[in-house]
């Protein structure tokens, strides 16, 4: 668009464990980029958490720039939460947290500090509740927003607000 700055989206960066090796390794094709470029990223660590987070340090943050990226469709515990957040990290929650066997997302709703939240939608992924078990599609993250705005005790306009202006802030829009 004429008059506007270029941005990068760097794509999801996923660690996948390779069958038969359990050896864990980035996709190099959607591998993102640190605080020190413009390109902002998901990263994606559904399943073990616990060893996403090992020996893992807080990145700091450049003179007024907080490190970039974006937990997406988290689904760990509050306490691999507070490791990301100590990344830099925002914490995005999918329809899971929807779920009644995931009360540890229930937690991490509750505690994630509102500046650093997000809610989507993972499509086609994980649908919420009460439409679990379909293919998941955008219109459905109301779903998601409504619970998390429920379990955190907040109006959902002010939390609409808030995971407006994070988004806004971490992709730079």
């Amino acid at each position: 668009m004429a008059g506007q700055e270029k941005r990068r989206v760097a794509g999801d960066t996923r660690k996948r464990t390779y069958k038969g090796t359990g050896e864990k390794r980035p996709v190099p094709a959607k591998a993102g980029r640190g605080p020190e470029t413009d390109r902002k990223g998901p990263v994606s660590a559904k399943a073990g958490h616990g060893s996403e987070t090992e020996g893992k340090r807080p990145v700091p943050a450049k003179a007024g720039r907080m490190p970039a990226g974006i937990m997406h469709c988290y689904t760990g515990s509050w306490e691999s939460a507070k490791v990301y957040l100590d990344l830099g990290l925002y914490i995005s929650l999918s329809g899971a947290v929807t779920f009644k066997n995931a009360p540890k997302l229930a937690e991490v709703a509750v505690n994630t500090p509102a500046d650093r939240l997000l809610v989507e939608t993972d499509c086609p992924y994980m649908a919420p509740v009460p439409l679990r078990g379909q293919r998941n599609e955008p219109a459905f993250v109301t779903h998601t927003f409504a619970r998390v705005a429920q379990l955190r005790g907040e109006s959902p306009d002010a939390l609409a607000e808030r995971l407006w202006e994070n988004a806004c802030r971490i992709l730079r829009l």
